[in-house]
């Protein structure tokens, strides 16, 4: 496997790998015919999530030669993250990110191609969300749950630098929520666990359990 990413989709790709290492300490890199997969799922498997980028995100996408296997791998997430560590330095000075996977040698690649550029600034933004960032709205009256923050940044921080629209799919607490972004080009679902009683109802954590979300909202 071999895929080349350049300009912006650089820094696109590293706040991706952020997100991800905000759920799991393990990511699972997967090419397929319909693009990269960039997978993991926390320690106590309540919360998952994954990113598809589709051929058309990558200057290069080659998913193997012709008779090999498909290829897959996993590996620490801390290690493909110290490659994307610095979102300023990604964007003023790395030109071309090049992956390469293989499955004979059990070795995957990343190299960064830098340009020599030191006068692009780095620039720092926050994001609130209030109701009238809501496009639409298809939820109960009173329904309330209550999750983990800090895994949700990582994914709110992604939408807004893509300008992504953000999904919101819930039932009840207890059950999952889905958070999720979707284009042409890529795809993230994120899905994190619910207290079974609204914070401060209840001060006892017990087992999500898995259904079909519901009501769902739209945010952007």
């Amino acid at each position: 496997m071999k895929c080349l990413v350049t300009g912006g989709n650089v820094k696109v790709l590293g706040k991706a790998v952020h997100s991800l290492s905000r759920i799991g300490d393990e990511l699972y890199l997967e090419p397929l015919e319909d693009g990269l997969s960039l997978r993991t799922v926390n320690s106590s498997r309540s919360a998952y999530a994954c990113f598809l980028f589709a051929p058309l995100f990558f200057q290069q996408y080659q998913v193997a030669t012709s008779g090999q296997d498909p290829l897959r791998c996993k590996i620490l997430m801390k290690s493909f993250l110290s490659v994307f560590r610095s979102l300023a330095m990604l964007e003023k000075t790395v030109e071309k990110c090049c992956i390469s996977l293989n499955g004979r040698s059990s070795r995957l690649v990343v190299q960064l191609h830098c340009k020599y550029d030191s006068t692009i600034k780095a620039m720092v933004t926050e994001m609130s969300i209030g109701e009238e960032d809501f496009q639409q709205l298809q939820a109960q009256e009173g329904v309330a749950i209550t999750f983990c923050l800090k895994e949700l940044r990582g994914l709110l921080s992604f939408a807004e630098s893509a300008n992504l629209s953000l999904s919101i799919h819930f039932d009840a607490p207890g059950r999952p929520a889905i958070f999720a972004i979707e284009d042409s080009l890529l795809n993230g679902h994120f899905v994190l666990a619910t207290l079974s009683e609204p914070y401060p109802h209840s001060q006892d954590l017990r087992s999500p359990e898995l259904c079909r979300p519901a009501p769902q909202l739209q945010a952007h």
